[in-house]
């Protein structure tokens, strides 16, 4: 069974942000944690490999 929601908002990401928090606290709800994930993924790829490095068969 496969489900999917989605919605587009006319407004910035900072506003929609904020009105997802505030409708969170109205019923009860917050936010426990925030993760920056273009800095996780940044500090997570070695600097030495490449984007486009080529792959080799295995012997």
């Amino acid at each position: 069974m496969n489900l999917a929601l989605s919605t587009t908002l006319q407004t910035t990401f900072a506003d929609a942000v904020e009105k997802t928090r505030t409708a969170l606290q109205e019923q009860g709800f917050g936010v426990l944690t925030e993760i920056d994930m273009q800095a996780t993924l940044r500090a997570g790829r070695p600097r030495h490999i490449s984007r486009r490095s080529p792959r080799r068969a295995a012997p």
